[in-house]
């Protein structure tokens, strides 16, 4: 069967938040994560989509930039209507200046 009729769902998501300054690293805020409350993840499979807003905290101050490096784990049945998953995980970089 096509790989199309497998179904994808999103299992969690984290937000990792690097903080640079003008003499290199600075303390960053804990990890932002959004972890599914229902199993086996959220159906991301077209037409459905994924939405969530992560509020990046207050950064330390002295910053320069920001990282945010966003994690997707994602669980793909291993046949249509299988019960067994294979996980994938993707992940995004978006760095930000900040005006100083």
């Amino acid at each position: 069967m096509a790989c199309s009729e497998q179904n994808i769902f999103l299992s969690k998501v984290s937000v990792n938040i690097a903080v640079a300054g003008v003499k290199g690293q600075l303390q960053g805020p804990r990890p932002l994560v959004d972890t599914s409350s229902v199993s086996p993840g959220y159906l991301i499979k077209a037409p459905n989509s994924y939405g969530q807003v992560f509020t990046i905290p207050a950064l330390a101050t002295g910053a320069t930039a920001v990282t945010l490096t966003m994690t997707y784990e994602m669980l793909v049945q291993s046949a249509p209507k299988a019960k067994t998953y294979a996980k994938q995980t993707g992940s995004n970089d978006l760095v930000i200046p900040i005006a100083t």
